[in-house]
């Protein structure tokens, strides 16, 4: 009796000791990489001397802010892939487990413009005249794949301008450096650019499914309720005979929309029927403009004092 009482005894202990070690694992992140590679910005404005570094730290600031991304330094960059190569396990179409690498991205500008001038507005309603402080950049943004030094996104941003009046409206010198100020608020508008198209490219998590309750890993720093996402599920692998390159083919098994947005996290609901059970091995991504449903056709308007036949 007492050796039976002793067996049940540990082998209780012994649970509660295995989750107890299960609950002090440390838990992996899983966030991609995100560097700005300073070091091969372009430079193609006038200013051959020109100082990025207020745009390097807006953009650093801003990737942050999402919480999505481990925001590090270049020269930390290689030796944290090395000692953390982290893998996420999902099952592809087949059932069959598959790891797959997080990624790393690089950040790269071309710079087209970057300085500050004076310029001047009039008022639309009073007429009146005034003078600014004005900052313009404008870049060429580039992000290459840190694994596999492809060029994932090339694109023209749009010019961020944007000026401070140097009077106040009662005609007196304002004081300030109104010219650092002009020039920080235009480098926010080309860091938030450049986080919403690499945001368009981050896959994210599904948390639980739970009946047409679908729970993601989008936080509402990135999204808010009634937006658009895709449900992906990963195929099989396949290698490329021309490089060599094993990937995952993304199929496309449904669309979700946001109903809710947390701090870290969202609930959704289906839009319409999905392709084949959605999983919590299935990912979300941010729905392209051209996937998304063509707008309702609009009523004819009937002119004024028109009557029907």
């Amino acid at each position: 009796m007492k050796s039976k009482t002793w067996k049940i005894l540990y082998l209780a202990l012994s649970a509660l000791f295995a989750v107890r070690a299960a609950a002090d694992e440390p838990v992996r992140d899983m966030r991609p990489i995100v560097c700005i590679d300073v070091k091969n910005f372009v430079n193609k404005t006038d200013n051959k001397r020109a100082n990025f570094s207020a745009l390097v730290d807006r953009v650093n600031h801003e990737f942050v802010q999402t919480g999505l991304y481990r925001v590090l330094n270049l020269a930390d960059a290689g030796e944290v892939m090395q000692k953390d190569d982290v893998f996420k396990v999902i099952s592809d179409e087949g059932g069959n487990k598959v790891s797959i690498p997080v990624p790393g991205w690089l950040v790269r500008f071309t710079v087209v413009q970057y300085g500050v001038h004076k310029s001047s507005a009039v008022d639309r309603v009073t007429g009146a005249k005034s003078e600014l402080d004005a900052a313009t950049v404008e870049v060429i943004l580039s992000i290459v794949d840190m694994r596999t030094g492809e060029t994932i996104i090339s694109k023209n941003l749009p010019p961020a301008t944007c000026g401070i009046p140097r009077r106040t409206a009662r005609g007196a010198r304002q004081r300030g450096n109104y010219q650092e100020q002009a020039l920080q608020a235009a480098c926010r508008e080309v860091a938030l650019q450049t986080v919403q198209a690499l945001i368009i490219n981050t896959e994210f998590f599904l948390m639980d499914v739970t009946g047409g309750n679908i729970e993601v890993d989008i936080p509402a720093s990135v999204a808010k309720p009634g937006q658009l996402f895709t449900v992906y599920r990963y195929g099989r692998a396949r290698v490329s005979k021309r490089t060599g390159k094993k990937s995952f083919r993304k199929i496309p098994i449904g669309k979700i929309v946001l109903t809710k947005c947390d701090e870290e996290s969202a609930m959704a609901r289906p839009v319409g029927a999905f392709a084949s059970p959605i999983t919590t091995d299935c990912i979300v991504m941010w729905t392209k403009e051209e996937e998304l449903p063509p707008p309702p056709p609009q009523p004819a308007s009937v002119p004024p004092g028109a009557r029907p036949f």
